[in-house]
């Protein structure tokens, strides 16, 4: 009950809150999870993000959740935050039992209720739980918890069932979220730990789990084509890094981040990437002065461990768990993030509650506690546990959506790239959807989203995709035409083949009267990309304003032959031979743009009115009533 009521004040607050950071890829606008539950087949032979092109990653556990809640409570982003909430007391509540059922019975009670407050308080878990598309991190948690308890009972009750529901619980972690399988390192070292039993039997467990892990690691190959995801050099730089001693020393600066972290957890922001975390070799200051930390914490665990103490259990599970994100073997996504200290925050706050108890001259294997002790236990308690569920608590009300998001992290992340390209993409989202902006409004916004942009191209002046953007905004709402050729340019130098920059330039130079260019580049985007459309019917257009009417036609067929779907070069044609006053023509290939689209109204209703005026009466009927039906 106690933890289920510091889990609702915790986190009852994220409740109200809507979607925000890449829920849209996971819940918010999926297709497969917006199916219900004739949709949970499928998420099982699909890739956890497929979107923009974008596919990586095997989740279907997690997915399987959201499809479960649209089936009942269609899209509805408080009850998905209510399920995470419920979630996170179930972690808790499975800490706590684990800990103290399992692991550790001969302890007090109150020590793990210490250990399960410090860690459900940490401020650093506020992205795993306020935020809907970090579901993976929480299931991936929960079930390898499950696993490692059946683990525990199975060498208490020595029935091979229980291994079994460990085996299946591990790998329904892993389809979770990858992140589970550290527990193949840490299921064995918890046994060595907690339990008196052969090296054998240890390495008995230690082989199945890896045998499950290799199973889940490799099983989506089988199923799943070939992943698609850019490794950015924004995202990380070490994705493009090959000396040995800059992974190493990045991946040292990474670590102590994390410690800081740890203790003094501010500021907490939505992302990191380059260029927040320098990039540098094993031989700079901050590298060496974590070196000298993790070193010192690794020998201090290896001299307790003979003992099995519990400082020394709790370092190792830190190292470990957090081992997987340092950079060193192998670059993160983001170089550095919250999320990526779930787990591992367990490990400190078992240290956190050994040395409150030492504090407070409590003897943790004493099962009753002095009511002068227990005082002194709960005051030195609070004064970690209430900064941090402060924190917590009002971090929450950030991720009420993405512009609150990213409007109060923004200044923080001076050194991100990736940071200010979000937020002034999501702000160039919202100046184009929210009707409800005032003209001063949209001023202030689009000089926001110029500012942000900038920002992230002085951090990373290759950043082609944001010359692109910069040179949009520049050209559809500012309508500055030269600081947009200037934009689109920069993109199409650095990206030869972003198709979409490439016709951004052509229409551009169209529009400064540079017709060379403008052809040109117009011819690229369909060489590139030989289905546009837009770029097909922008060519068409170029040529018949430069009075080249059979080319226009030519490139109008072109498309037709190409996309046989699309209604644009039938109504392309037709207004090229209205222009011309040869109405008998140009109604011919309006009628044929009916034929591929029906619903276009404004054009049913110009083709009833021609009828009606010519005298047509049947005809006019016929797209009278077409017009009806398309309204």
């Amino acid at each position: 009950m106690l933890i289920a009521l510091l889990g609702c004040i915790l986190y009852g607050n994220t409740i109200r809150n809507g979607f925000s950071l890449d829920d849209a890829y996971v819940t918010k606008n999926n297709p497969q999870v917006q199916k219900g539950f004739s949709g949970i087949p499928e998420l099982f032979t699909s890739f956890y993000s497929d979107a923009k092109g974008i596919k990586f990653g095997y989740r279907p556990i997690v997915k399987v959740t959201y499809a479960v809640e649209y089936e009942i409570f269609g899209k509805n982003p408080n009850v998905s935050h209510l399920f995470n909430l419920i979630l996170y007391i179930l972690t808790g509540i499975l800490l706590f039992r684990l800990l103290s059922d399992k692991l550790m019975p001969s302890l007090n009670k109150w020590f793990f209720l210490l250990v399960v407050f410090i860690f459900m308080a940490h401020p650093v878990h506020t992205e795993v739980v306020a935020s809907l598309k970090n579901r993976d991190e929480l299931l991936s948690f929960l079930f390898a918890l499950l696993s490692m308890y059946f683990v525990f009972k199975y060498f208490d009750q020595k029935k091979p069932l229980l291994l079994v529901y460990s085996v299946v619980l591990i790998f329904l972690g892993y389809l979770s979220k990858p992140d589970a399988m550290v527990f193949v390192v840490l299921i064995p070292l918890t046994l060595y730990f907690f339990r008196d039993i052969k090296l054998k039997s240890i390495l008995f467990v230690s082989g199945i789990m890896i045998l499950t892990a290799l199973l889940a690691r490799y099983f989506p190959n089988w199923i799943l084509p070939k992943p698609d995801r850019a490794q950015n050099f924004i995202e990380n730089p070490l994705f493009q890094e090959t000396n040995f001693l800059v992974m190493a020393g990045t991946g040292m600066v990474s670590l102590l981040f994390y410690m800081k972290m740890l203790f003094y957890p501010h500021p907490l922001l939505f992302y990191y990437g380059y260029d927040t975390i320098p990039v540098v070799d094993i031989f700079n200051f901050w590298a060496i002065v974590s070196v000298i930390i993790h070193l010192a914490l690794f020998v201090i665990a290896l001299k307790l461990i003979r003992k099995k103490h519990l400082i020394s259990y709790g370092i190792l599970f830190y190292l470990v768990s957090i081992s997987m994100f340092s950079n060193i073997l192998k670059p993160a996504m983001g170089i550095v993030a919250e999320r990526y200290m779930f787990g591992a925050v367990l490990g400190f706050a078992l240290i956190a509650a050994w040395f409150i108890f030492k504090l407070a001259k409590v003897v943790v294997t004493e099962r009753f506690i002095s009511k002068r002790s227990f005082s002194s236990a709960a005051y030195i308690s609070l004064i970690l546990i209430i900064p941090f569920s402060l924190k917590t608590i009002i971090r929450n009300t950030d991720w009420k959506n993405e512009i609150t998001l990213y409007s109060n992290d923004i200044e923080y992340l001076e050194k991100s790239a990736r940071a200010n390209e979000l937020y002034a993409s999501t702000l160039l989202l919202d100046l184009k959807e929210n009707k409800k902006l005032s003209q001063q409004q949209k001023i202030q916004q689009t000089n926001k989203i110029i500012f942000h942009y900038k920002r992230t191209l002085e951090i990373y002046p290759k950043y082609s995709n944001v010359w692109n953007n910069l040179g949009s905004v520049y050209f559809e709402i500012i309508r500055d035409n030269k600081m947009a050729h200037g934009c689109f340019y920069n993109a199409v130098q650095l990206n030869p083949d972003y198709e979409k920059a490439i016709f951004n330039y052509a229409q551009c130079s169209e529009l400064l009267n540079l017709s060379d260019t403008a052809e040109f580049y117009y011819k690229k985007a369909l060489t590139l990309d030989p289905y546009y459309k837009h770029a097909y019917s922008a060519l068409g257009n170029f040529y018949y304003k430069q009075g080249k009417l059979k080319k226009a036609i030519k490139v109008n067929e072109t498309m037709a032959e190409k996309i046989p779907d699309t209604d644009i070069p039938y109504v392309n044609i037709g207004k090229y031979y209205l222009s011309l006053k040869d109405t008998a023509t140009a109604v011919s290939y309006l009628e044929k743009a009916i034929e591929i689209r029906p619903d276009n109204y404004n054009l049913c209703v110009n083709l009833y009115n021609f009828f009606r005026m010519n005298g047509n009466a049947e005809k006019a009927e016929f797209y009278r009533k077409k017009a009806e039906a398309a309204k």
